[in-house]
């Protein structure tokens, strides 16, 4: 009767150990190899959004910046004359007014750079010193981009004459064809 019950032990006992194992090798196992790897995934995924947080910081003061000089870009055409022939004109007007006589009023083609162009002006005038400084100051005081590339002031041969000035300026524009 021994012998029976300890057949029936085994008999109990080794279908429970093939389940055990079988559940061990077809679900436990897989299971835990598949948290593992989500697990890695996660660390992965968390190491990400910690190196991306840089990123988003940069990229949102970058956003703000650039929101800032699209608004003085947007500012700077609505007070700025950005066509070359009204600050040609304007030019002319000032050196009328500032006393002076236009003796050589000789604008350039344009060149076209990335984000804007020139219009060089060859500028000659007649007059007094006094004249010739406040032509230059109104100039100066313009709201459109001027350079002066050059200026020449002859003295008079006699006593009594007029100066001879000469300027080289460069008008510089909004390239309107290549701006967003």
């Amino acid at each position: 009767m021994n012998s029976r019950r300890h057949r029936g032990n085994w008999l109990l006992t080794l279908p429970l150990a093939a389940i055990g194992i079988g559940y061990l090798y077809f679900f436990f196992l897989p299971a835990k190899a598949e948290i593992a790897r989500r697990q890695a995934e996660l660390e992965k995924c968390k190491t990400d959004i910690a190196r991306s947080r840089p990123l988003t910081i940069a990229v949102f003061n970058n956003q703000q910046e650039l929101e800032q000089t699209e608004s003085f870009v947007q500012d700077y055409l609505q007070l700025h004359d950005n066509d070359a022939a009204s600050v040609l004109a304007k030019i002319s007007q000032r050196v009328q007014e500032a006393g002076l006589q236009t003796v050589r009023f000789d604008p350039q083609p344009s060149s076209r750079l990335q984000v804007v162009k020139q219009t060089p002006l060859h500028l000659g005038t007649i007059g007094r010193f006094e004249d010739v400084f406040r032509m230059l100051q109104s100039l100066e005081a313009m709201p459109a981009a001027l350079w002066i590339e050059r200026l020449s002031i002859r003295a008079p041969v006699k006593p009594g004459e007029l100066l001879e000035s000469e300027a080289d300026v460069v008008i510089f524009a909004v390239n309107r064809n290549n701006s967003d």
